[in-house]
């Protein structure tokens, strides 16, 4: 295996920078739930993800609040530590 020095400690930079910017996430995600993880900013994320791949894909967009209610609800999906979304239908 080689191992050089320049590939090493970029991926080595690029792992702290991840680390900070998720920290730095995680501080202004943790004011509603105190026990908020990366798994959940991860699952945060990754729902938001899913629905701007749906709205793409619809003929018509919804109105913005509906958009907004959707994603909180995505994002509450996978998360370890989630409060229940409130999601008003209609």
């Amino acid at each position: 295996m080689n191992v050089n020095k320049i590939p090493v400690n970029n991926a080595a930079n690029l792992s702290m920078f991840m680390v900070n910017v998720s920290a730095k996430l995680i501080d202004t995600l943790r004011c509603k739930n105190t026990a908020y993880s990366v798994l959940d900013l991860r699952a945060h994320y990754r729902g938001l993800k899913y629905l701007h791949e749906t709205l793409k894909i619809l003929p018509q967009k919804p109105e913005p609040i509906v958009i907004q209610q959707i994603a909180q609800h995505l994002g509450a999906i996978g998360a370890i530590h989630h409060t229940q979304p409130e999601l008003n239908p209609g």
